[in-house]
């Protein structure tokens, strides 16, 4: 991830993905209870209910409010969903009119917008996706509208023999008028090696 990306915890552990912390609260809760019950002591209740109430809010809390970087994370799920069916010119559509194509880092030199679209058309044809299944999706966010996905795949192909591992980096921001764009996709690695400049599948 670029060095300006970043997850803050209250992002990260509440807003982001609350279900660990909502799952040690309630851990907490029940052990409070627990204790209290075999003691006989009154004065435990209310803590434990208290965390208990906390579980529950991080909870609710954590399921209404839709960060940016989940947001970012969904974009890549559905991005992923349309190369599976082949659908290129969706996938396309999902990208900015300056967007780039970088190769083993985010901060490499940027191949411009036309490399970017011959290699995604190579999903029409000898690189058609037969399976897919996502390994990997993290996100880092470098302010509200500006979120980097690092997605990791394996995948097998009409042409590839057997299963090959991914992983990319892509660049979403979200546009005013248009909403969630792909400003930048970094393949960081195809089949274990980094791919030889603008030419992903070769």
């Amino acid at each position: 991830m670029p060095d300006d990306a970043h997850a803050g915890l209250i992002e990260r552990w509440i807003l982001d993905g609350p279900w660990p912390l909502v799952a040690l609260l309630g851990l907490v809760a029940l052990v409070l209870f627990v204790v209290a019950s075999r003691r006989d002591d009154a004065r435990i209740v209310p803590i434990a209910v208290s965390t208990a109430i906390l579980a529950g809010i991080v909870a609710v809390v954590g399921v209404l409010i839709e960060t940016p970087a989940e947001a970012a994370r969904a974009q890549t799920r559905a991005l992923v969903a349309e190369a599976v069916d082949g659908d290129v010119d969706a996938m396309i559509d999902r990208l900015t009119s300056d967007a780039t194509l970088h190769v083993g880092r985010v901060s490499s030199p940027g191949y411009p917008f036309a490399d970017l679209t011959r290699g995604l058309d190579a999903l029409r044809r000898s690189q058609r996706i037969e399976e897919n299944s996502i390994t990997a999706l993290e996100s880092a966010s470098v302010d509200d509208r500006n979120v980097y996905v690092e997605l990791s795949c394996l995948t097998r192909t009409a042409s590839s023999y057997g299963y090959a591992p991914s992983r990319w980096v892509i660049e979403w921001i979200d546009d005013p008028s248009e909403g969630w764009r792909i400003r930048s996709i970094t393949a960081m690695s195809i089949a274990g090696r980094v791919p030889s400049g603008r030419n992903l599948f070769r």
